[in-house]
């Protein structure tokens, strides 16, 4: 049943973002200056996948277990308000400090050990840290305490 439900949300919002996109590029004049393509195609498969996805469910049948269902939905939910409550740590910490906090969060309550948890956390941050801030140039978010 669950399989059913997410390819069906997966495709409204695809079809959400497809349409939102379409106002992008209105004033483009060839495919290059299009800023509404990239979302447009990423949407589109998407929505492909998620039909090819929900005949897949419902060739298949499977019989599901309960328990096993509302434990997945609780940690989807945990997972969702774990995201949510990364925005405002973006705005209060900072990019390094904020994703950092985030990565060993969600990689510990996935299950990973704490320390190799802390390694991977450490060397992604910091790799997009160095991409981003000295490469490119690119300013990344500054928190108001750090």
């Amino acid at each position: 049943m669950k399989d059913y439900i997410t390819s069906i949300i997966l495709l409204i919002i695809s079809i959400m973002i497809f349409v939102l996109a379409s106002s992008y590029g209105k004033e483009a004049t060839n495919l290059s200056s299009n800023s509404a393509l990239l979302p447009q195609l990423i949407s589109g498969t998407l929505a492909i996948l998620s039909v090819v996805n929900l005949f897949q469910r419902l060739k298949r049948n499977e019989k599901e277990q309960s328990s096993i269902y509302v434990k997945t939905l609780i940690k989807l939910l945990l997972l969702v308000a774990l995201l949510i409550a990364y925005i405002p740590a973006l705005y209060f910490f900072g990019y390094l400090v904020a994703t950092i906090l985030f990565l060993i969060t969600i990689m510990t309550f996935l299950g990973y050990p704490i320390l190799k948890s802390s390694l991977h956390t450490l060397v992604i941050s910091g790799s997009l840290y160095i991409i981003f801030a000295e490469f490119f140039h690119v300013s990344l978010p500054q928190g108001i305490l750090w």
